[in-house]
Order: C-alpha cells, then structure tokens, then sequence
C-alpha cells in the first residue's frame, strides 16, 4: 500500500504496516520508508500514555470513580488508533468501545448544541446540555499572600458565590483587591487576572469593618468581583473577561500539578504566616496593655525594647521553625501587665 505521510496514521488502523512516501524530502530526493504499527505505536507511545492521564484528570475532576463509568464512547480524529483502544479497554477494566455512533457527527452534535446555548435557545429544545465549568480556582489575595478561593475549581458555569473579609489595620481607609486564578495556596504563585481599590472604609479597629467580596461569573464566562463595605455600602468592581482563555490546557495542567507538587511547601509556609500572626498580635496586645500599666518608666522601657525586638525578629519569619515562632509567643504571652 503506498500512501502519502499523512494518511499513514489512518492507514495503519487498519493495516499492520504500510509505506510512507515524501515527495522532495531533502534537496529534492524523495523519501520511502516502510512503517509498521508497532513502530508507529512506539514512536508515540507517551502521548498514547497521555490519553490515560486526561481521563485520570476527568474522573477525578468528577469525582468518580472508573467503575461508575456504565460506557466508553470515543470522539476525534484518533479514536479508530488501535493502541488508544485498547490502552482504554485495559484501564477501564475491559469495558468494551461503544461503536455504533458516528464520531464525526457526534463532534458536529456537540458543537451544535454550545451554539444553541450561547444563542438562549430553551432548554427542552436541546435535549442535551454541555456544562461549561471554571477551570482552575478563582480567588483573592490576604495578608501575606495567603490565597483565599471564592469560587472552587470545577464550579459550574454561571455561578456566584460571595465571602466576607475584614481589615488588618486600625482605621484602614481602603482595601486592594487583587484577584487571581490558580490552584497554589499562595496567591502570587497563581495567575493575577485584575486588581481593584474600594476606598471610604469605615475608619474602624482592625478586624471591625466588613467587607462582603462578590465572584459572579455569566454564561459567557465574564466574571464580575465586587467589593463592598457592609457599614458605608461604598462599592468598586472589575470586570474580567473570558476568564477561560487566559490559559491554555498545557499551562493549566501544569498549574494543578504544581499545586500538589508544591502542597506541603504551601502548607508549612502558611503555618509559619498564622503563627508570626499570632506573635504579633501578642506583642500588640502588651504595647497597648503598657500604657494603663503602673510600671514605672526603667520597667516600662525594659518591655518596650523586649517587644521591639521581637517584632523585628520575626520579620525574618521564613528562616524560623513553627516552634521558635509559637515559643516566642508563649514568652510573650507570659509578661505581666499587673
């Protein structure tokens, strides 16, 4: 059988070997070579082993298991490979292929009816629904970069969901809302889609004001965040669209499994940002204990430059065990004010 290049894929579905001709390969002579399926099966054997991966990914994004799978159905120009078949078969436990439908219509089916959605047609005119869904994660930056998600990834498409937050300051007047899309438990780590200021914040205690975040994302995927002072109803948003094609499929692979590669990094650190919290607070709670206090002014200074010291200590937080932090703040905690 002699065939162009490019119909040697298709040949060898059917055909155990067949020959592949290149007109002018190389200063004008032509090329022939014989290929056999299992050298075909070979020189492709990861991205074969890649097909595995995406329906481990699917299933898991799923949350389902393999034997909740009832049929296997094929769509694409390389489902008739006899490998993927069979790669398929062996991983859902011999499950046969189900072959009857065509899969060059049913492509053509299932970009028909994301038409008819994106166009308002009824549902019950549909018969069928494509679920749009986010991606990767969606969320907003805190102190210390610590990633707060308002809408998990996997969510369905459209979707709302809003979360309160609080200031960290006394009489903190405004607020930056940086919002990102990714998967690590440190924000900056993660893809910063947009930023936005709300001001005129109600001059309160740290901790007092309340701040309600809104993540509403449409039909379209055009996702709107909007920021709200509960006390002043002072309110700023950002609109961001198509928050889907920021990334392409390889670059949000990799960013899920940077999340699990990196998780325990993650972790410690965000452990070691709660615990220096903690450290601080203490050391806040004794400055303002101190000027009620009837220490006179040697005792006053004396815990005065204890304090100071520690809060330049901990500045250095990411070089120090949970344990030295935690310690600190127990000696801390251990001063009398009375």
């Amino acid at each position: 059988m002699r065939i162009q290049c490019e119909q040697g894929k298709r040949a060898l579905s059917e055909a155990v070997e067949t020959t592949i001709e290149v007109d002018a390969f190389c200063d004008g002579e032509d090329f022939s070579e014989t290929l056999t399926r299992a050298t075909f099966e070979k020189l492709n054997e990861d991205l074969f082993t890649k097909t595995i991966d995406i329906v481990k990914q699917s299933l898991e994004d799923a949350k389902m298991e393999k034997t909740q799978i009832s049929e296997v159905v094929l769509v694409g120009g390389s489902i008739k490979i006899p490998k993927i078949q069979s790669l398929l078969k062996e991983f859902f436990d011999g499950k046969q292929i189900k072959q009857d439908i065509n899969p060059d219509e049913a492509v053509a089916y299932g970009a028909a009816i994301q038409a008819a959605i994106l166009s308002d047609e009824k549902q019950n005119e549909i018969g069928l629904k494509v679920v749009d869904v986010t991606p990767l994660s969606l969320g907003i930056a805190l102190k210390d970069d610590e990633m707060s998600n308002i809408i998990k990834r996997n969510s369905k498409i459209p979707t709302s969901n809003t979360k309160n937050y609080t200031t960290v300051t006394d009489d903190q007047e405004s607020i930056r809302i940086k919002v990102y899309q990714g998967e690590r438990q440190l924000a900056t780590e993660n893809y910063l889609l947009g930023e936005f200021i709300l001001e005129d914040i109600k001059k309160a205690k740290a901790g007092e004001p309340q701040i309600e975040v809104t993540f509403d994302i449409d039909h379209d995927g055009i996702l709107c965040v909007t920021a709200q002072d509960a006390d002043t109803l002072t309110t700023n948003s950002i609109s961001i669209k198509d928050t889907k094609g920021n990334l392409n499929r390889d670059q949000i692979k990799k960013m899920v499994a940077d999340a699990e590669k990196f998780d325990q990094e993650d972790k410690l650190y965000l452990e070691k940002v709660r615990a220096k919290n903690k450290l601080q607070a203490a050391c806040y709670k004794i400055t303002g204990g101190l000027k009620n206090s009837s220490f006179d002014l040697f005792k006053k200074k004396k815990i005065e430059d204890k304090i100071d010291y520690t809060l330049a200590w901990i500045v250095n937080f990411r070089e120090l065990s949970i344990k030295d932090i935690s310690d600190k703040e127990e000696e801390i905690v251990k001063i009398e004010l009375n």
